[in-house]
């Protein structure tokens, strides 16, 4: 069945079918690709659909789990990787001996820049695996200093009761809905926590909030490290709670710290490997070399 062609606000037609690999043979048809970009679903599958078509295959890797590949990629001749970061591009290497580049997430840093009056410590999407624990404990020992919970993904009813109960101990915590715009969240943030306790491959979030000058205190796992550089401050989620206080405290308090970790945060958002012309540059010299 010939793919359902929806009009988009992006500029460009959207084919959409709820079984994409079995249609796969009639976009080759429709669209003929020079190439295909895949990052998410069934991934070697996919390219593996696509290679039986004649179309070459770049798959993007921005997933710690190398099971969601969905299969070998010693079986696939015609595709190439992409990894969102070095983290990333380690952990496949590990696992399958893949050779990735590295482009980072893509980011509009406009979307994200606010006028800013900054008066709390800001943590975003507060579940269990993105260390709402750890977060709500912080907050606890910090009574004189406002923190503000951002709500991202809907919750399930575990994480509801989880974040309830963490919530029913501290009185200083605003805990608010999703926001489809972070400069209205970023513009009250004077520092940014992420106490992850899985690995994340990126953190938008650290991005996100150096274009603002907002240092960023994190865990030091995963591709974290790569996002938050030295614009920020980098700790352990499973040891103590004492360094986060203290980091947390020294950014608070300490105005001359503060300014400097502002000024690097500033300067790491600037850095070439996240300019969008240059990742374009670098995603269409992906794309021409597995085309070849």
């Amino acid at each position: 069945r010939r793919p359902f062609v929806c009009d988009s606000e992006l500029g460009y037609p959207v084919y959409r079918q709820w079984d994409v690999r079995a249609n796969i043979p009639v976009a080759v048809a429709v669209l003929k690709p020079d190439v295909a970009l895949i990052q998410l679903g069934e991934l070697v599958p996919l390219a593996a659909r696509f290679e039986s078509q004649g179309v070459p295959s770049l798959i993007y890797l921005h997933n710690a789990d190398v099971q969601e590949l969905r299969g070998d990629p010693a079986s696939l001749s015609r595709t190439g990787y992409i990894a969102n970061s070095h983290f990333t591009a380690g952990r496949y290497r590990q696992a399958f001996g893949i050779e990735s580049a590295i482009i980072p997430p893509l980011f509009r840093a406009e979307r994200y820049v606010a006028r800013r009056h900054p008066d709390n410590v800001t943590f975003v999407n507060p579940i269990a695996h993105k260390g709402s624990a750890l977060a709500s404990e912080i907050a606890r020992r910090c009574p004189d200093i406002r923190f503000r919970f951002v709500k991202a993904w809907t919750l399930d009813s575990a994480d509801a009761e989880n974040l309830r109960r963490e919530m029913a101990s501290v009185s200083n915590v605003e805990l608010v809905a999703p926001s489809r715009d972070m400069r209205a969240i970023y513009a009250r943030a004077k520092i940014v926590l992420i106490p992850s306790r899985i690995e994340e491959t990126w953190g938008r979030v650290a991005t996100e909030a150096q274009f603002n000058g907002i240092p960023v205190i994190a865990a030091n796992r995963g591709g974290l490290p790569e996002a938050v550089g030295l614009g920020g401050v980098l700790l352990d989620p499973d040891g103590p709670v004492e360094p986060w206080l203290e980091a947390v405290r020294a950014l608070w308090g300490d105005a001359d710290f503060y300014e400097s970790k502002r000024q690097a945060a500033l300067d790491f958002a600037k850095r070439p490997e996240i300019d969008p012309v240059r990742q374009t540059d670098a995603l269409l010299a992906a794309m021409a070399r597995t085309i070849c």
